[in-house]
């Protein structure tokens, strides 16, 4: 009886770890924070909270890298990769424009692009998050 329930047991295991399915428990942190930055660009951040923000929001990325286990979650991973990319080259951008290497009009219009940019990988992030297949709907995702 205990060799059963222990095979038992141990296929359920191998079955949870197969699954297309993004294990949300372990990255709930990770969508709280992209969630954050997403937010601050919508409503109008500083330069010094942005930074604060992304800086959380590359932590999560780093910590969530080792915990990443199936296809869907290396993929997830790697729309929140992209976006951090871009979040991080919208400072950049901010930074020359705080340091009069950029017109002003001009590094506005790069930030909000980058921004977009990012948004697009989130959404592509969400959707594996929330289990939803991704379409082509969206710039930045892949068409079935």
């Amino acid at each position: 009886m205990k060799t059963a329930t222990g095979v038992v047991l141990l296929l359920a295991t191998l079955v949870a770890g197969c699954s297309d399915k993004i294990d949300q428990t372990k990255f709930d942190a990770l969508n709280r924070a992209a969630r954050a930055v997403r937010e601050s660009t919508a409503i109008g951040v500083n330069l010094l909270k942005f930074r604060e923000i992304v800086s959380t929001y590359a932590t999560e990325v780093s910590l969530a890298t080792d915990k990443a286990s199936s296809p869907n979650e290396r993929e997830f991973l790697r729309f929140h990769t992209e976006a951090l990319e871009a979040y991080r080259a919208s400072l950049e951008t901010w930074g020359q424009k705080i340091r009069g290497e950029l017109a002003e009009t001009s590094a506005d219009d790069q930030i909000h692009i980058l921004w977009g940019r990012a948004n697009a990988k989130l959404l592509g992030a969400d959707a594996l998050y929330l289990n939803k297949p991704l379409t082509g709907d969206v710039p930045g995702l892949p068409t079935p």
